[in-house]
Formats: structure tokens, C-alpha cells, sequence
């Protein structure tokens, strides 16, 4: 007769020699969860860029001075789209468009019934605001041209360091 099995033997897990366990109906749930998840994922992802690309060319379309390229180099919800202190605080106080004060927004705050509104606003505000601080400094409006701030990027810095 053989001795009786160790109850706390890790072996008592293992299915006898020769068989392969079936899968739980637990592991073919989380299967199906986490390809959805990916696939929600993976649809975020291509609104964004989506939305990124829309907004560039809008406001290439509307003539809007200095370059939008950054808009889609840049990844993740939240994107510095280059504006200057006044001009995000004349999207605030005049459109009710907030951002952080270094000209941050978040790209899901955007969509397909206020894309054309914020394109126009942001057009609005780097033209109202370059006139604004030119016309302050004696210069005619006809000589004009918007330089748009580098911005050194966080990840920059580290990386060059």
C-alpha cells in the first residue's frame, strides 16, 4: 500500500503525468477582456492622432501663422500646441477655452463638434495677441510674423543630459 499524498505537496496542483490541464473559464474571460481592452486601446489612440492631424490642418487651412507640425510629433492626451502666455489667456477670458498656463490642452477635449471652434479660436488668438504686443511696440501690422517659442521638451533634457 502506498503512503497517502502529502495534503500541502505542491504536486496536488499538477495534473497526473501524461494529461495537460484544461483551461479555467477564468483565463478565457480575461483572454476576451484584454483584447477588448487593446482594441479600446488601440481605437484612443488612433482618435487622438486623428484629432492631432485634423487640428494641423485646420489651422494650416485657416493660415495660421507659425508651424503646427509638433501637434503630431507629439503623442499621449495631452499636447503643448506652442502658445504664449497672453494667447491662452485670451482663449480664456474671450472663448472659454482653458488650458494650463504653458499652453497645454487635452487633445480628448476635442471632437467633431468643437474641433472647427477651437481651430478659429486658436487663429484668433495668435493673431489678436501678435497684434496686440506689435501694435504695443510701434510696429505696423503689415510686418508682423508670429515666432513661435521653442519649447524644450522634459524628455529632452534627459535624455541630451
Amino acid at each position: 500500500m502506498s503512503p497517502p499524498a502529502d495534503p500541502s505537496s505542491e504536486d496536488e496542483d499538477k495534473p497526473p503525468d501524461g494529461e495537460e490541464s484544461a483551461p479555467s473559464a477564468d483565463s478565457g474571460r480575461e483572454d476576451v477582456v484584454s483584447g477588448l481592452m487593446k482594441q479600446s486601446l488601440q481605437a484612443l489612440v488612433k482618435r487622438i492622432m486623428l484629432i492631432r492631424e485634423k487640428l494641423k490642418e485646420k489651422l494650416r487651412i485657416l493660415g495660421t501663422p507659425g508651424s503646427w507640425e509638433h501637434l503630431t510629433t507629439q503623442s499621449g492626451v495631452n499636447s503643448f500646441i506652442g502658445l504664449l502666455p497672453s494667447q491662452v489667456e485670451f482663449l480664456a477670458k474671450h472663448k472659454h477655452i482653458y488650458l494650463l498656463p504653458n499652453g497645454q490642452i487635452n487633445i480628448c477635449s476635442i471632437n467633431s463638434k468643437n474641433l472647427n471652434y477651437v481651430a478659429r479660436s486658436i487663429h484668433e488668438a495668435v493673431l489678436s495677441t501678435t497684434v496686440q504686443d506689435y501694435s504695443l511696440s510701434g510696429e505696423s501690422e503689415d510686418k508682423i510674423q508670429l515666432k513661435v517659442p521653442q519649447i524644450k521638451w522634459q524628455s529632452e533634457t534627459f535624455l541630451n543630459s
